[in-house]
């Protein structure tokens, strides 16, 4: 995702990205990312939690404060409304704070398949 964020926010002169940018960013909040926490709460917890609970609940135990946080910041990043002038520039901020929400995702699913019976959410 980080990859196709940065290329999104690149400039091609044969290529119009702006439909790009203009729904990638938002989707991958909306739809890949913030839910897959929810998703972990209902999974292991039975109950339904919003994504910014679940790693509050998660910091300082499964998630490191820098991993928790900064899953919130791409969240916020690449959630806002998108200015005009500054589209591509917003998304490429947002790639470049995608890091840790790969980690965090990698550390959920391993949470959840390698140690299936333990919980961690409380």
């Amino acid at each position: 995702m980080k990859g196709r964020l940065l290329f999104y926010a690149s400039y091609i002169a044969w290529f119009d990205l702006i439909p790009l940018v203009e729904n990638e960013p938002a989707r991958i909040v909306g739809s890949l990312d913030m839910r897959a926490h929810e998703t972990y709460t209902v999974a292991r917890r039975h109950q339904t939690l919003d994504s910014n609970t679940v790693l509050d609940r998660l910091r300082g135990g499964l998630l490191t404060r820098d991993e928790a946080d900064g899953v919130k910041r791409f969240a916020r990043i690449a959630g806002e409304p998108l200015t005009k002038g500054a589209k591509k520039r917003q998304t490429r901020a947002a790639g470049y704070a995608y890091e840790p929400v790969l980690s965090v995702l990698e550390e959920l699913g391993a949470e959840m398949f390698v140690r299936p019976n333990e919980r961690s959410c409380t």
